[in-house]
């Protein structure tokens, strides 16, 4: 059993680096799930760039269309509003 006040296993950057790779990696696993749903990946052909990429978070933020149906535009709104919220409370909460 541990005494009360003994010193931390690890430093506060380590337990920082491993809160965030757990918050990345359903994100990550989110983003593959969709371009693979909506077959939005880019074209291979062009290694992967593209000015006309389909990127349906970054055309929500700009606020334009994503010809997309209404339903998943609107599912799509809601992701962009969930993650730039989250987003700016943590620009406001870093350290």
């Amino acid at each position: 059993m541990q005494e009360k006040g003994a010193a931390a296993s690890y430093t506060r950057d380590q337990s920082w680096n491993a809160c965030e790779e757990l918050e990345e990696y359903p994100f990550s696993q989110c983003k593959k799930l969709f371009h693979d749903i909506y077959r939005s990946h880019r074209d291979a052909s062009h290694g992967g760039r593209g000015e006309k990429a389909f990127n349906p978070l970054r055309m929500a933020k700009d606020g334009g269309g994503m010809g997309l149906d209404k339903t998943t535009e609107a599912m799509v709104r809601a992701v962009s509003n969930v993650v730039c919220g989250f987003c700016e409370s943590r620009q406001l909460s870093t350290p």
